[in-house]
């Protein structure tokens, strides 16, 4: 009797003592991985290639719930629109990754939309309604950029006069009141800044900023953008946010023999939550109007990898904040701020083995202080080596 009491008091302890381990050991067993397709199904279980999701709006819906070390893959030649929104976080042995499975080119996180059905304005002119009213700043015609319109159509004006709101163009005069249109300002020798004109009055152009709030140099020179005025040559594009309207000049050419592309989404991957030990790896991620990978709050850890960048109207990868953060093998191309950005509070950063190019090609298509550069880096104790920059 007593040695059945022991062996059921031993193995009582057993017990214990193995569920108390289990709290100590990194547990995997609830990983998972999940698939989409273009072809998928989002009423499926998306366990297996056979039931995989389709849609981002459906791998959104549940990002927060899934476990830490689970990976989503993306089906390769798919291409699938919108922003993945990052909702938690990973851990350093069981990373939250975002892939590619099946054969073929890399699957496309995209936020372009293609233009078809197109309006004739007149004159050249064609337009298109659009959705979302945040002013695009990525638009390519057959896999090549095109900037918005300009006046003039090289070069810059200059101000002999200004304040921190205003310019003053001796001469310029109200044959056209520039009401309304945006203003590329170059402020100084190393700044060129994008504003909206809020008044004209006789030869002076009272602004507000889009990008920085830093004052003008009397001197220096501006043109005119984004105004249905501007559009004189092939490719030259403006965009009406209040009416959600795309115009293009196409002149003689037939629009319908084009593939234009607009992006509308602001960006591809975005981590606004401070999380952690997140990897994307082997993306295709392009067209947006902001950045492709965003990271505005202190998110460590948070690698991207293997993956291919391109046409963002402001940065390829924007990393605000964070740790420990790793950029490596990355192909990114024809962003019109930075190519890879990393801020003040991002630290033990590594940028390694990257392939830049095209970076801010179109002037004025730009917001902000910096100018465009190929890499932009503040923080501390990173390493930046065997990158390559060029311009194709």
């Amino acid at each position: 009797m007593n040695t059945k009491r022991n062996f059921l008091t031993h193995t009582h302890s057993l017990v214990i003592f193995i569920l108390f381990l289990s709290l100590l050991i990194p547990n995997k067993i609830d990983a998972t991985n999940y698939y989409v397709s273009a072809t998928g199904n989002d009423g499926a279980d998306g366990l297996t290639a056979a039931s995989a999701w389709q849609s981002i709006s459906k791998v959104n819906a549940i990002l927060s719930n899934i476990s830490e070390g689970s990976t989503i893959f993306f089906n390769r030649g798919d291409i699938f629109y919108g922003t993945i929104i990052i909702q938690k976080s990973g851990t350093s042995v069981s990373p939250i990754t975002l892939s590619a499975y099946g054969t073929g080119a890399k699957p496309t996180i995209t936020g372009f939309t293609t233009i078809t059905g197109w309006t004739n304005e007149g004159g050249g002119i064609y337009s298109k309604v659009i959705s979302g009213s945040t002013l695009t700043n990525m638009v390519t015609i057959d896999g090549k950029q095109v900037g918005m319109g300009r006046y003039p159509e090289t070069g810059f004006m200059k101000y002999e006069y200004a304040s921190s709101t205003s310019i003053t163009d001796v001469g310029l005069g109200t044959t056209i009141n520039w009401k309304g249109a945006g203003l590329a300002i170059r402020k100084n020798d190393w700044t060129l800044d994008r504003a909206t004109i809020t008044n004209h009055v006789g030869d002076v152009l009272t602004f507000s900023n889009l990008g920085t709030s830093q004052a003008p140099e009397a001197g220096c020179g501006y043109f005119i953008m984004n105004d249905l005025r501007t559009l004189t040559t092939y490719g030259e594009w403006y965009h009406n946010t209040s009416t959600g309207k795309f115009y293009m000049y196409f002149g003689t050419v037939d629009p319908n023999t084009k593939v234009v592309q607009v992006a509308t989404s602001n960006n591809l991957v975005i981590n606004s939550g401070a999380y952690d030990y997140i990897t994307l790896d082997n993306l295709n991620l392009t067209g947006a109007i902001n950045n492709a990978v965003y990271n505005t709050g202190s998110s460590d850890y948070c690698n991207i990898q293997n993956c291919h960048i391109s046409f963002c109207g402001n940065n390829g990868i924007d990393l605000e904040a964070g740790t420990g953060c790793i950029i490596d093998n990355n192909s990114i191309r024809d962003c019109n701020a930075m190519g890879i950005y990393i801020y003040y509070s991002t630290s033990l950063y590594q940028i390694t083995n990257n392939r830049i190019s095209n970076i801010g090609i179109i002037p004025g298509q730009y917001y902000g202080l910096n100018g465009s550069q190929a890499i932009s880096t503040r923080g501390n104790n990173g390493l930046i080596s065997y990158n390559t920059i060029k311009k194709t």
